[in-house]
């Protein structure tokens, strides 16, 4: 079974980014407890600072999908989605190249 990772990429309006923080903080612990989830890491980016990516790893893409159907998912999402500059960009992404 391989590994999913995933990554969204979500613009925020610049007066909103504090109130996307505060419901991260409040859902982070959540999220990584849930089924499969191995990994979960908040990006911003530095050049547009109301920019920000989740990038999450999950056991399978299974675990991500059950993820993505959970009542959790849809907590978060309700809360967060009303925040958006524009809409959020998600995709699954797989290692090409891995230097370590």
């Amino acid at each position: 079974v391989s590994q999913s990772r995933y990554v969204a990429r979500m613009s925020f309006k610049p007066s909103e980014v504090s109130n996307f923080l505060s419901v991260f903080s409040q859902y982070k612990d959540q999220i990584r407890a849930v089924s499969g989830c191995q990994y979960v890491a908040l990006q911003q980016d530095l050049d547009h600072p109301h920019i920000w990516m989740t990038h999450s790893v999950w056991d399978s893409p299974g675990h991500l999908e059950a993820y993505r159907k959970s009542a959790l998912f849809q907590e978060v999402w309700g809360k967060t989605k009303p925040l958006f500059l524009e809409p959020a960009v998600a995709f699954s992404v797989e290692n090409y190249l891995e230097l370590t």
